[in-house]
């Protein structure tokens, strides 16, 4: 069913692309190609699946083709189960700061709280350092999965 919808869509002219993986909000260009990169990946993935054994693979005599769905495996893996799983140190409040947290007014800003005193302030600044380093590694990865995707793209079609 997944071909024949795909076939319907393109000669009623519905080529919009919905994003699932953002919620309606505004996001930047970097966040925004990334998801639509791999959210057209993922349905022409969903689909092939379902159109396709991927059993099958071993009878086809072409290596890359093999190698490129191989591929496609990996990457679909990554963005639907590794990838969402990624939290950002800064999200994660270290003890000191959650132990603390209950006793603060609830008018008080968080920033002015967590630079009360200098352990905080030490704390908080640390977490900073960790959630840079975590970005920029998430950068990579995230770099490193789109070209791989764009390695294969001659190969994702039905």
């Amino acid at each position: 069913m997944g071909w024949f919808k795909r076939v319907l869509d393109m000669l009623s002219g519905n080529h919009n692309l919905e994003i699932k993986t953002l919620l309606p909000h505004y996001y930047d260009s970097d966040v925004v190609i990334i998801h639509a990169m791999f959210q057209t990946f993922t349905d022409f993935y969903e689909a092939y699946i379902e159109d396709h054994d991927l059993g099958l693979l071993e009878e086809n005599p072409d290596k890359k083709f093999i190698k490129a769905m191989e591929d496609a495996s990996e990457l679909y893996k990554w963005w639907q189960d590794e990838r969402p799983m990624r939290v950002d140190p800064i999200d994660v409040d270290p003890p000191s700061i959650q132990k603390n947290r209950k006793n603060r007014k609830n008018s008080e800003p968080i920033i002015k709280f967590i630079y009360r005193d200098s352990e905080h302030e030490k704390t908080y600044k640390e977490t900073i350092k960790k959630s840079e380093k975590w970005e920029e590694d998430c950068y990579k990865e995230d770099k490193k999965m789109m070209k791989k995707l764009v390695d294969i793209h001659r190969y994702l079609i039905n």
